[in-house]
């Protein structure tokens, strides 16, 4: 008796995770009919996990077979397999091809959707249970739910199209970084700009500045973060658990494929251990440089490929490239080529395009050419005159400078930091008239004392002022 015989019909059954966290249930009679639907409609990679069942007595077995790495394919195309004699646990396995060629001959789209990292076989088909956060805002409801909502999508949208158009861009544009860091995210772009052109010694406090955060709803995130999760539309429940580090999941970064921490553009969303593993790119990229070798465009053990000659700049000239592209928007004089900086890691200082050693370039069609504006819509500068002039600091709101100015500035005396915070209070209201309306009765009533010109420091330390 063969050993197929006493099998029911119906044996295999497909237990992929389709969109909206449903099951396929598809059944097929032979384990090469699973593995060639999996291939054509799941586009599964590596190991795949089948599990055998046997009405009649209800045994359920799991056998594994490799297969080689399936290309996306177009939604009408179809992937033809050919047909073996042999079972499939003595058919050879085919070498997997190199990520930059798939086997169609094409290469892999960078937005594809990414599956969860999640063998449903290992849970007997069905999703594990565990624990999720919690919202801050409703009570017994899951935190995150508004970010599975379109109207959240276009919130962010919206966000990140302010951020470009404020330094002359579009979301077309791929060419050069966008460092937007959490200090300087407020700042009109000219004070950044002018603070450039005239230092070449930030360094250490391009390094030491935090990432620009986004917050929508209840949950809030790096800003790179955000855009990753946005970049493919819709998403799931499970991907929203995965997103909020809840579940057995792999944990999911949001990958600068030009190593540059602080850039907004080249995001994509993969795996933390993928994305750790970029690092050695970014490595080799910089000693070719130290040596004065050639650096390749992109790297060849990724997918997508890691921007090499991005990664081999340092934060310092990403910054002045960005400027010098700000002014060619803007229509501004050029910046001027900065020299060498003594003690330099490299021996060339690039601080303008074209590059000398690289081929980044500006497309024309992603600037948004328009006259010089700071984008921020009579938005007053809140930077503390107290600071040194080469801390780049802005603030998103008049609260928030107060704070500063009461908790790290306690050497000024009380009189010099009331006239600051008078000031600022004069600008906000307004900015807040300019718009048509208040926007929080906690700073309409420290707006209203001020107003009223008796103000004193005591009724500042009232306040309250979060550190």
């Amino acid at each position: 008796m063969s050993s197929s015989e006493g099998r029911g019909r119906g044996s295999y059954r497909c237990r992929v995770v389709k969109t909206h966290s449903r099951l396929c249930t598809a059944t097929f009679s032979r384990a090469s009919d699973l593995e060639r639907h999996k291939q054509r409609f799941h586009r599964r990679r590596g190991g795949t996990t089948f599990v055998h069942w046997n009405p009649s007595t209800g045994e359920r077995r799991r056998s594994t077979f490799q297969t080689q790495t399936i290309a996306p394919l177009g939604r009408h195309e179809s992937w033809r397999t050919e047909s073996h004699s042999s079972p499939p646990s003595e058919r050879p396995t085919a070498p997997s091809p190199s990520p930059s060629q798939s086997p169609a001959g094409r290469s892999e789209d960078p937005r594809a959707p990414t599956p969860l990292p999640l063998d449903l076989a290992q849970h007997s088909g069905e999703v594990p249970a565990y624990e999720v956060k919690l919202s801050r805002r409703g009570p017994l409801q899951q935190r995150g739910l508004e970010w599975l909502a379109y109207p959240g999508k276009l919130h962010f949208e919206a966000a990140d199209s302010t951020i470009l158009e404020r330094w002359g861009l579009t979301s077309r544009h791929r060419g050069t970084c966008l460092l937007i860091a959490e200090a300087w995210r407020f700042l009109p772009p000219l004070d950044l700009v002018d603070l450039l052109s005239t230092k070449a010694d930030l360094c250490l406090i391009l390094d030491q500045t935090p990432r620009a955060w986004y917050s929508y709803e209840d949950h809030a995130t790096t800003l790179a973060r955000a855009k990753a999760w946005y970049s493919t539309w819709p998403r799931s429940g499970l991907e929203l658990d995965n997103f909020l580090g809840c579940g057995p999941y792999k944990p999911m970064d949001a990958s600068h494929l030009c190593h540059q921490g602080l850039c907004i553009v080249h995001i994509f969303y993969e795996a933390a251990d993928v994305n750790q593993d970029r690092v050695r790119c970014q490595e080799r990229a910089r000693f070719l440089r130290r040596e004065g070798r050639a650096i390749p465009e992109q790297c060849s053990e990724h997918q997508p490929p890691c921007l090499m000659h991005h990664a081999a700049l340092t934060g310092l000239e990403a910054c002045r490239i960005q400027a010098s592209v700000y002014c060619l928007a803007k229509h501004l004089p050029p910046l001027e080529r900065c020299p060498r900086p003594r003690r330099y890691l490299y021996p060339t200082f690039e601080s303008a395009l074209p590059s000398t050693f690289s081929s980044i370039s500006v497309d024309r069609q992603a600037i948004a050419s328009e006259t010089a504006d700071d984008g921020l819509r009579g938005r007053p500068n809140l930077r503390c005159t107290f600071c040194p002039p080469e801390r780049i600091r802005g603030y998103a709101s008049v609260v928030a400078l107060w704070s500063h100015v009461v908790h790290h500035h306690q050497e000024v005396d009380n009189e010099r930091r009331m006239g600051e915070i008078c000031r600022t209070g004069i600008l906000w209201q307004e900015y807040w008239d300019s718009l048509g309306g208040r926007k929080s009765n906690e700073t309409a009533s420290k707006l209203e004392q001020i107003r009223s010109q008796g103000l004193t420091w005591t009724d500042v330390l009232d306040w309250k002022l979060r550190a």
